[in-house]
């Protein structure tokens, strides 16, 4: 097996030699680039062998090869190379390809980088205690920034591994990439950067976010508000000052209705403020949508969401009456008692429609149910999985209530079965539903995948269009495993529920699962129940 090494000839830096101290050694027995397709040795410090060697390491990696580990000499030489400006363009663009040959999608963003291999490993580690230094590596830095990121003509991919590289530190440096790239309307690289941006917790960065609700779409996001919602979500610290001075208006816009569901996106973006500042926000909302409910035109839903932020706050379960949260705020404030409720109360049913136990809070309701073969499987009760899943069903429809639509799809094998629009639950539908669904027996196989996406009006790689999506809660049943497991779950979601805002309640009812209905509940912010007792 040949071995790739350098030999370094010149003075020795120390910083370059310390950084490295503790992040990878072979041994005796390390290796470079091995086999007869990468016979290296070399004796002279040269920066156009490194660049020769990370190039064929690049292109190995994304052959979905495993190279073997670069030695110790050849990370010690990379090291004090990239500490010398004459060097650190030469050196960049081959680094860049090794650090970036697996990027991927991020959860919650667009890209991330994520090296394979022992090297590509310590290549990253030895960037970043670079990096680390400051301004001892202001080549590397300025490398980086004006070299790469900055630089519009340089190939995308490498623009991509250069600013994670650079965020990552938290650099002022990477900050000043973030804000000139997320302001470059036309850059490609804006929604990486947008996104970045959300981890960031600084001043300018959480104003630059706010001023994205004031676009009409955002290219390479599904919805302008991803990076803010993402932002308020990960980092409960509030917002810099301006940023909650422009956003305050346009939240008050935004729950002055009539979408729910830009109400229900002001409900999670409420979260950049302090809970004194954000508790009057969300009471002002709540009446403007309490008025429209006595209009008719409200929306339970939402109406659930503004109680559920409040209750998440006070540690109290108040209900839905704005007038019940104006008099406990007054009394907050008066110093009566105090704003959060160590103990937090037991939640009441803010509906009469429950499944499984599952309180039922939204208006337009899609019930998709497992009618696999195992379906049929008979409990101690004497019912069937399917049989008690549909007295479960009828008795949550009855609860529904006025105002109120549903729908229902059934799932196994073969495609979805499903009844169709909206419908109210009114007696003679809920009858005809009965009957329609008494006559389907369980069985086949646990396709659930085509139901979610037909109960969303959206395939894998379809449109998403808020018009077709009829649903605002979606309820699951399932008895076990399903056909193309969790993988799926936390991607398609990731697009989907910046838009839709659907929340899903999954019941999973006797088998073990496969994580599935778990990633619906807890990433819509819906609930899941596996009862035991059957």
């Amino acid at each position: 097996m040949a071995t790739f090494g350098i030999r370094w000839i010149g003075p020795t830096c120390c910083l370059g030699l310390l950084l490295l101290q503790g992040s990878v050694s072979h041994g005796a027995g390390s290796v470079g680039l091995g086999g007869a397709e990468a016979d290296c040795r070399v004796q002279d410090p040269n920066s156009q062998q490194v660049v020769r060697v990370l190039d064929r390491y690049a292109r190995l990696l994304r052959q979905g090869k495993a190279p073997d580990p670069l030695d110790q000499s050849t990370l010690e030489a990379l090291a004090q190379l990239l500490e010398d400006p004459h060097f650190v363009p030469k050196l960049l663009p081959p680094l860049l390809d090794v650090l970036g040959a697996s990027g991927g999608k991020a959860p919650g963003g667009p890209f991330k980088v994520g090296a394979k291999g022992t090297s590509a490993r310590a290549l990253r580690t030895l960037v970043r205690r670079m990096l680390g230094a400051g301004e001892a590596v202001t080549p590397l830095i300025t490398g980086l920034s004006f070299g790469v990121v900055l630089n519009k003509k340089e190939e995308l991919a490498r623009r991509k591994t250069a600013l994670n590289v650079l965020q990552s530190r938290h650099l002022s440096a990477g900050r000043q990439c973030l804000l000139t790239v997320g302001r470059s309307l036309q850059d490609p690289l804006r929604p990486v950067a947008l996104m970045y941006s959300a981890g960031w917790n600084d001043p300018a960065l959480d104003r630059m976010l706010v001023g994205l609700l004031g676009e009409p779409e955002v290219e390479g996001l599904v919805h302008p508000s991803v990076p803010l919602l993402q932002r308020t979500q990960a980092d409960r610290r509030p917002l810099g000052k301006g940023a909650r001075k422009d956003l305050q208006p346009l939240l008050s816009a935004l729950m002055a209705g009539p979408d729910w569901r830009d109400t229900v996106r002001a409900i999670q973006m409420s979260r950049g403020f302090a809970p004194e500042d954000r508790i009057p926000i969300l009471i002002d909302g709540m009446l403007v949508w309490d008025q429209l409910k006595r209009a008719k035109t409200g929306s339970r839903r939402v109406t659930n969401d503004f109680a559920r932020a409040l209750s998440d706050i006070s540690g109290r379960s108040i209900g839905t009456n704005p007038r019940n949260w104006i008099q406990w705020w007054v009394s907050v404030r008066q110093g009566k008692i105090p704003m959060h409720k160590t103990e937090r109360e037991k939640e009441a049913p803010r509906t009469r429609a429950s499944f499984f136990g599952l309180d039922i809070d939204g208006d337009r309701v899609t019930f998709v149910l497992d009618n696999s073969g195992s379906m049929d499987g008979v409990l101690s009760s004497g019912m069937t999985r399917h049989e008690l899943a549909l007295e479960q069903l009828f008795s949550a429809l009855e609860g529904l209530g006025e105002g109120a639509v549903f729908n229902v799809i059934l799932f196994s094998s073969g495609p979805p079965i499903y009844s169709g629009d909206m419908l109210k639950p009114t007696p003679k539908n809920i009858a005809r539903l009965r009957q329609s669904l008494g006559a389907r027996q369980p069985g086949g196989g646990t396709n659930l995948r085509p139901a979610i996406e037909e109960a969303l009006a959206h395939g894998p790689a379809g449109k998403i269009d808020p018009k077709a999506c009829m649903p605002d809660t979606v309820v699951v049943l399932c008895d076990g495993a399903t056909g193309s497991g969790p993988g799926w779950v936390r991607d398609y979601l990731d697009r989907l529920l910046p838009v839709l805002q659907v929340r899903f309640y999954c019941v999973l009812l006797g088998g073990q699962g496969d994580g599935t209905l778990r990633l619906l509940a807890e990433i819509s912010g819906g609930r899941i129940v596996s009862p035991k007792a059957l």
